[in-house]
């Protein structure tokens, strides 16, 4: 639990004929993650699987072209399924004639959809003609007309903004010879027609480029009048949407023709896949004698060497190592928690997997994240009801459901230490301090947990140095037993000097790590130049000095929404004792659901926050590879 699994490095040496049989006992087991092989290329040079996986690549393509049109069935019934007979893994000749038939599928299904989209975008023409047909509903005349100029009439169509309307028309009223009018206005254009007399020197085109004019050119199906391309455009409407569900129509026909076909050729496609997944990793030479290595947990190999001979007898070899230090770094992770620990593990996901060996922060992050949540949410009440949100809605939260459950518990528990119900602070005493009562003091203990968080982020920092056989770092590094031991002396130095006590001991435990990590770190930039090397070390020594003092300042914001939580339960009543007995309780309850929703998404957010950048950073590098076993994945029923 406080570490990955111990794995080891399996290599299974087998004939190439029972590489089938050999794969369905790794998937069974479900605890093989391939490698590759670390052997020079002429001693195998073949990869028996590669012609497989160019066919199954191409073939699961075309299959994911079709399935779209799948959905559209209904679940097979159990007699469909059991209809269906697939050997394990299907033969190279059997997958290529898949292929070739899902090619043949495809064909069928495109040049209906083909059809079916050239439809749809003519009626998306038609919407558009029909949006813009609206802008002459109001003329009663043959649309035509507008399209040309006469020989005597200069006719011009179109929009300008309404902002530019009244200074338009004022400039239209003084040139007697032309007319104007307003047909249709929208929220921030009008649409106008501008007539008048055929002139030379362009004048109604100055007069309208004044007003930001863009001419509008109508389409050549509006050659009637308004009401009668309306029609025409219904008519149209109407064949296409008829067209278009004849088409679908034609296309469910298909797909029902197809079904169990396809339905076959899915569970085929996914029994192909995990040979298909290997194919860069499986090896053999110009024999039969094939290789195939990859990592296991340790407690599972001599499980799978029995399945193994059971299914092939002794026509096999299966050997197993642990790591080398040199391998650590590419051996995967695999993180092995109970059911109450998988949300804690996927939130540690999230910043990054523990390394092989790397000690897994589940358990601890689990503690401490429970434990900030509740001291910075305490109150029965709240906590009660995401206890209780948590257990009924277990479908919906899922894997996050224990985490909700635990934080509410923490929540409950903190609340009768604050002697908070439901942000009321006088149903109960509390059993131990009310946090507006003495502020103070919740300070000092948010300040004690911030630095028995950073000291237990340190030691885990030291343990994993040593596990890596990183002993200088371990030894004399920021975030090493040297570093502990500034960041101890700096407490003191500062606790000592508030107290006015404070002596030049004091000052010369804290000069001693000091000048041990100044030592250290000039001895690490030896390749530097002089001048150089001093400013990296005055630089990265005092960014210790100022990490270590804003880390522990950070954790001040536990007790200080420990106080806000207060704080806002105290606003809540003092808006509801100000309204009469409806509106009491409707303010308590608003105010109350208002604390649990926002404020507890916000303390949420900052535990998190302290977690990751005042705890992983210190100790947990996120680097690891995760754990990607072989598994067989069916088609969701």
């Amino acid at each position: 639990m406080f570490r990955p699994a111990p794995m080891q490095r399996v290599s299974l040496k087998l004939m190439k004929k029972d590489i089938p049989d050999a794969l369905f006992v790794l998937l069974e087991s479900g605890l093989f993650n391939p490698e590759q092989a670390d052997l020079p290329t002429h001693i195998l040079p073949e990869y028996p699987a590669a012609p497989y996986q160019k066919i199954y690549r191409s073939a699961q393509t075309r299959f994911d072209k079709i399935k779209p049109y799948l959905l559209r069935l209904d679940t097979p019934t159990d007699e469909t399924a059991q209809a269906i007979q697939i050997p394990f893994l299907p033969s190279l000749d059997k997958l290529q004639a898949i292929n070739q038939h899902l090619e043949k599928i495809w064909r069928s299904f495109s040049v209906l959809e083909e059809k079916r989209q050239n439809w749809l975008e003519t009626q998306q023409q038609i919407k558009h003609l029909w949006q813009l047909l609206e802008i002459f509903s109001d003329l009663d005349i043959d649309l035509s007309y507008l399209k040309k100029s006469g020989n005597f009439l200069d006719l011009h169509v179109g929009s300008l903004p309404l902002t530019d309307l009244k200074r338009f028309e004022t400039a239209v009223s003084i040139e007697s010879l032309y007319f104007m009018k307003t047909f249709y206005r929208s929220k921030d254009k009008a649409y106008i027609m501008l007539a008048g007399p055929v002139q030379t020197d362009n004048k109604p085109l100055k007069l309208l480029s004044t007003a930001n004019f863009h001419a509008l050119e109508l389409p050549a199906e509006f050659s009637e009048r308004p009401h009668k391309i309306r029609m025409n455009l219904m008519q149209q409407n109407q064949y296409q949407q008829l067209q278009i569900e004849a088409l679908e129509q034609e296309i469910q026909k298909t797909a029902q023709c197809y079904q169990q076909t396809l339905q076959s050729y899915e569970l085929q496609l996914c029994y192909a896949a995990p040979y298909a997944g290997i194919a860069d990793i499986l090896r053999s030479g110009a024999g039969s004698l094939s290789l195939l290595e990859g990592w296991m947990p340790r407690k599972a190999v001599l499980a799978l060497q029995h399945k193994l001979r059971e299914k092939l007898g002794d026509c096999f070899q299966l050997s197993s190592r642990n790591p080398t230090d040199s391998e650590r770094e590419q051996v995967p992770s695999l993180l092995q928690h109970p059911r109450i620990f998988q949300a804690s593990e996927a939130l540690i996901k999230n910043f990054g997997v523990p390394r092989y060996g790397e000690l897994d922060p589940t358990l601890i992050f689990t503690v401490t994240f429970t434990l900030m949540f509740g001291m910075m949410f305490g109150d029965v009440g709240h906590g009660a009801l995401l206890m209780l949100a948590g257990f009924y809605g277990r479908r919906l939260l899922k894997q996050f459901s224990a985490l909700a459950i635990s934080i509410g518990l923490s929540s409950l528990f903190f609340g009768f230490l604050y002697g908070s119900v439901f942000s009321n602070e006088h149903l109960l005493p509390a059993l131990w301090i009310s946090p507006l009562s003495n502020p103070v003091l919740m300070l000092v203990v948010a300040l004690f947990w911030g630095i028995t968080f950073i000291l237990l982020a340190c030691s885990l920092k030291i343990y994993n140095l040593l596990l890596f056989k990183e002993y200088k770092k371990a030894l004399f590094d920021t975030q090493g037993l040297n570093g502990m031991l500034l960041y101890l002396a700096g407490i003191n130095l500062v606790y000592q000097y508030f107290q006015a006590n404070l002596h030049n001991q004091d000052v010369l435990w804290m000069a001693l790590p000091l000048s041990i990590l100044f030592i250290y770190q000039w001895l690490e930039l030896k390749s530097v130049d002089f001048t150089e090397r001093l400013i990296s070390v005055i630089v990265e020594s005092l960014e210790s000095l100022i990490g270590f003092f804003s880390n522990t300042l950070s954790f001040m914001r536990v007790a200080a929404f420990s106080l806000n939580h207060a704080a806002l339960a105290l606003a809540v009543f003092t808006i509801a004792q100000g309204m009469e007995s409806t509106g009491y309780w409707l303010a308590v309850v608003l105010g109350n659901l208002f604390i649990l929703v926002l404020e507890g998404a916000v303390v949420l957010i900052q535990v998190l926050r302290l977690e990751y950048y005042e705890g992983f950073t210190r100790f947990f590098s996120g680097q690891g590879r995760v754990f990607q076993p072989l598994r067989l994945k069916l088609p969701a029923p």
